[in-house]
């Protein structure tokens, strides 16, 4: 696994390779220049794990959307109510054009050595996988494929179209799958490092984003064709039994919550690319500190869609108990909302998520503390309860990039959409799988329709509760179009007024809450909230970059 993690002195010697003038000698004679860096195996591993130490860490965009609530002013609350305004410059657009130089170099220094192929391919990984994360926000973008220099024609080249960008990331995708190793091939060494599956996993992530983008938008591409390679992209990895969901031995009735915050699921069966973190090489995080104490919570409209266990949503089903005590909402639930969500009383921590407060005496069961940020709906999916490691504020845990259980759901949602319906057996080898690790209901045609439900809601529900706070949330509202819809509601978090909360805390006169009309606590006002569909499915190109490349500005936008 060091070898991941392995830094060199590479990163500068890139930036002295890629930066100089072709026509000029400006290599330092003591320095390697890029005629002499590209000469064998172990140079191009090195540049190639600079692009591991890039991957993206833990997410929070999940609070661009409709199902979490973060306060505060900042861009993710300003995307969330549509108040964002078209940025000078951007760190997300300036640091992966600066990623995609040290991808071109790579792949244009490897192309005629056979000693490179593996890392070229995972190259091209990259550049299709940061490429594709800029579509998602932008739409088309200036694809550059090559180490441009001062006078290249590429600085001022235009955006290229949804159809081009996609193309593009798909061809790469294939060709990457086609020189890298399956998983089972790793050696205890390479652990970590693009496969086989990572390729084909996101050629299936891809496809279904932008087969069903134009399926509901009615922008250009095949949709049946986007959406058949999702399908096949998917089924090739269920296929190839490469990866099964994580079950713990310890805990499996907690397998869902301990697969994003145990060491026992780091290199498991579920991992299919994951940000790798590690105490021993001093490589940690804070995240469940993060999630646990900056009033980032969970909104009403998120915890209502968890189903009972009969199946049914709440406002069908008889097992639904209502909100008036504080666990009461949370009896006879799919059991992933409790690993998800703090149930009130459940856990022995303090407001801090330690074992003892300052005073070292022990610490109360946790309950909700209302303020002007929080709904009531706190996060316990990633949060650790290793006290050592909270306390530090140094977790090891990693950020699961692409895992197999969004696979199962690209295979389900893309045979549904193609198809317009799914047979119980393609449900079984996907959607069930996963209400199987929960122990929850399985889903079948024959339950929707008996009960009056619509299989299309149920599989993006499942979609909604497996991947939450993972960072899926924002761009699912876009390409289904429905986020005209959710995101200009009010974001509300529990019931307060006539519940056990109330009385809980009415001594309390240190809290700020604000109620609705029917006493759920309201977090965001919807006359602060707005979506304006001709404008806000994408993100405005910085300004800086709309004169520096002289491109064209997202419809609506400002410059």
């Amino acid at each position: 696994m060091k070898n991941i993690f392995k830094i060199s002195i590479v990163g500068l010697f890139l930036i002295i390779i890629t930066s100089c003038e072709k026509d000029l000698d400006l290599a330092p004679k003591a320095a390697l220049s890029g005629a002499t860096f590209w000469q064998d195996e172990e140079q191009f591993r090195f540049a190639a794990n600079r692009f591991y130490n890039d991957l993206p860490g833990h997410t929070t965009q999940d609070s661009w959307s409709d199902i979490v609530y973060q306060g505060g002013d900042n861009a993710d609350v300003a995307v969330s109510a549509g108040t964002l305004v078209t940025p000078a410059t951007d760190g997300f657009w300036n640091g992966t054009y600066t990623r995609m130089r040290r991808y071109n170099a790579l792949i244009e220094n490897g192309a005629d050595k056979e000693f490179a192929i593996r890392y070229v391919a995972e190259a091209r990984f990259f550049r299709a996988y940061d490429y594709y994360r800029m579509f998602v926000r932008y739409g088309g973008v200036p694809l550059i494929t090559k180490v441009l220099n001062l006078n290249s024609e590429e600085l001022k080249q235009p955006r290229a179209t949804r159809t081009e960008m996609i193309a593009f990331i798909l061809d790469e995708l294939d060709a990457s799958a086609t020189n890298l190793p399956k998983e089972s091939e790793l050696n205890n060494a390479d652990k970590g490092r693009i496969t086989w599956g990572a390729a084909m996993a996101l050629k299936s992530r891809v496809a279904l984003f932008e087969g069903t983008w134009a399926k509901n938008h009615g922008t250009e591409g095949d949709v049946n064709n986007l959406l058949n390679i999702a399908v096949s992209a998917s089924k090739q990895v269920i296929d190839s039994n490469e990866y099964d969901l994580f079950v713990s031995s310890s805990s499996p009735n907690e397998s869902y919550r301990l697969l994003f915050v145990s060491d026992e699921a780091k290199d498991g069966t579920e991992q299919i690319l994951a940000r790798r973190y590690s105490e021993s090489v001093n490589r940690t995080h804070n995240f469940s500190n993060i999630t646990g104490r900056t009033g980032t919570s969970f909104t009403k409209a998120f915890a209502d869609s968890y189903l009972c266990v009969d199946g049914l949503p709440i406002d069908e089903s008889p097992l639904f108990e209502g909100r008036a005590l504080m666990t009461s909402e949370y009896n006879h639930r799919d059991p992933r909302m409790t690993q998800t969500i703090i149930e009130p009383f459940s856990l022995v921590f303090n407001s801090e998520y330690t074992n003892t407060d300052s005073n070292g005496n022990p610490a109360q069961e946790v309950t909700p503390r209302f303020n002007a940020l929080n709904s009531g709906y706190f996060l316990f999916k990633f949060v650790t309860q290793d006290r050592q490691k909270l306390v530090s504020g140094r977790q090891d845990f990693y950020a699961q990039i692409i895992r197999y259980g969004e696979v199962l759901l690209n295979y389900a949602e893309a045979i549904y959409e193609r198809d317009g319906s799914i047979s119980d057996d393609d449900l079984n080898i996907s959607i069930n799988k996963l209400r199987d690790r929960a122990q929850m209901i399985r889903l079948t045609n024959a339950h929707v329709v008996s009960n009056g439900l619509n299989m299309q809601q149920e599989i993006r529900r499942e979609r909604t509760i497996e991947l939450a706070y993972e960072g899926f949330r924002w761009d699912d509202t876009r390409r289904w179009k429905v986020a005209e819809e959710v995101l200009p509601m009010a974001k509300r978090g529990a019931l307060y007024a006539g519940t056990e909360y109330e009385t809980f805390y009415e001594d309390d006169t240190t809290k700020k809450i604000e109620l609705d009309g029917d006493g759920f606590i309201l977090l965001s006002r919807e006359s602060d909230r707005s979506f304006e569909a001709n404008k806000n499915y994408l993100l405005p190109i910085p300004s800086n970059e709309i004169l520096l490349m002289e491109i064209e500005q997202n419809p609506n936008w400002s410059l």
